[in-house]
């Protein structure tokens, strides 16, 4: 039980949730007929957000660790992997030790790497870590949809990833 502290941010009870007042919109949405056409989707399509019945049927591939592929992706190409300081359900603490058990070649660098402030235009957007091929992101002021609470610094984080952007201290 969390009291009605919602886990993906706990900055808010779980109804005063601002992704929680998204579901009807995005449902709305997504069942209009314009956008229906648009996608090429059959008009008596019904779309639900978070379909009980879907979830259940995935149940068994969520419970199935990634590590392995992780391991292997991280020793040929660049990964970012990012959590909002604000998401109890994927904690940042939680994440981060999960990423410090990987069995990689820089492994050891990142765990030695350190957490550096992260500044956009806007001021402290979170702090980075990076080490060869892995950079995590904390996010500052965002729950589990990062997005979501922080458009601005999601795009500027994503940005700054492609780029390869060595100094994420400068706005």
């Amino acid at each position: 039980k969390t009291g009605g502290v919602f886990i993906n941010n706990y900055r808010y009870l779980y109804n005063n949730d601002p992704l929680v007042f998204s579901y009807p919109l995005t449902q709305e949405y997504l069942n209009s007929s314009e956008v229906k056409a648009m996608y090429n989707v059959p008009q008596d399509h019904n779309y639900v957000l978070c379909n009980g019945d879907i979830n259940a049927a995935w149940a068994y591939d969520q419970a199935t660790s990634v590590t392995p592929q992780l391991e292997y992706v991280l020793e040929r190409t660049r990964v970012l992997i990012y959590s909002g300081a604000d998401d109890i359900e994927c904690n940042t603490a939680g994440v981060l030790k999960f990423l410090s058990k990987l069995n990689w070649r820089g492994i050891k660098g990142f765990k030695q790497a350190d957490r550096e402030i992260w500044r956009t235009s806007g001021g402290v957007a979170g702090n980075m870590k990076t080490s060869t091929n892995l950079t995590f992101v904390t996010v500052y002021k965002a729950g589990h949809y990062v997005p979501l609470y922080q458009p601005s610094n999601a795009l500027e984080m994503v940005k700054r990833w492609i780029d390869n952007t060595t100094d994420w201290s400068l706005p």
